[in-house]
């Protein structure tokens, strides 16, 4: 039942990710994306939209699956905050499934940049911590420097 649970979340999701603008909200403010990055262990999967309202709500899910396709460290988080500045976006939120289920409400926080929007163009980058270890208080507008994966198969977008 978990598995059917879980394939209907990534299935909404995806579906998601290709039409976020179908969410009914007057998007200021939006990144998505889905493909790999790769890892020093190997390539991770992702997928994610986030988008800030005009009133200035964000909202958004994003999932991260595991090396190589092992689903030992697959994750979904709830997007809640996020920070655009040119071609570099910041996103967190709590994780809301996790593999490891001590993780499940702690914050995750992940970087993007979309090398279209770079001058001179460029890749795309993604980086993040999953761990759920942040210090308190810290968010998608008070951060830190991660080592960014580059973006090997997808694409990332920032409007």
């Amino acid at each position: 039942m978990k598995r059917l649970a879980l394939a209907l979340l990534v299935a909404a999701f995806a579906g998601a990710v290709l039409i976020p603008a179908t969410l009914g909200t007057t998007s200021t403010t939006s990144i998505s994306g889905v493909g790999k990055i790769a890892s020093g262990e190997g390539f991770r999967s992702f997928a994610f939209w986030a988008s800030q309202d005009g009133s200035g709500v964000d909202r958004g899910l994003a999932t991260f699956g595991g090396i190589d396709g092992n689903q030992s460290s697959f994750l979904v988080l709830k997007i809640n905050c996020l920070f655009v500045i040119g071609e570099s976006a910041l996103a967190s939120g709590p994780m809301i499934y996790a593999t490891d289920q001590s993780r499940v409400g702690k914050t995750a926080l992940f970087g993007v940049v979309d090398g279209d929007m770079a001058v001179p163009p460029g890749r795309d980058f993604i980086a993040g911590d999953f761990t759920g270890e942040l210090p308190s208080g810290l968010d998608c507008e008070r951060t830190r420097i991660f080592t960014r994966n580059p973006v090997v198969w997808g694409k990332v977008v920032i409007r």
